[in-house]
């Protein structure tokens, strides 16, 4: 894709309503941060430093909870 953009897509579970995207960069976040909640099952991460090494996760959550984390994924952001 574009530099400093990277698309992202899941699949829904099926009582989820709303989607929790955590995102870490290598070697500048110590920790994974919330960058988007959603209603929806993909979005559009922006304004990401080309080059680095990205590593995400979503959190489904409906009026009852949150469930597990899903698995991480990495990728190098274009």
């Amino acid at each position: 894709g574009p530099a400093g953009i990277v698309v992202l897509h899941w699949n829904t579970p099926p009582r989820a309503t709303r989607f929790r995207v955590f995102q870490q960069i290598d070697g500048v976040d110590p920790i994974p941060v919330n960058n988007i909640t959603t209603s929806e099952s993909d979005a559009t991460l922006t304004s990401q430093p080309s080059g680095k090494t990205l590593k995400i996760y979503i959190v489904s959550a409906n009026d009852a909870g949150q469930a597990a984390p899903s698995d991480t994924v990495t990728i190098v952001v274009p």
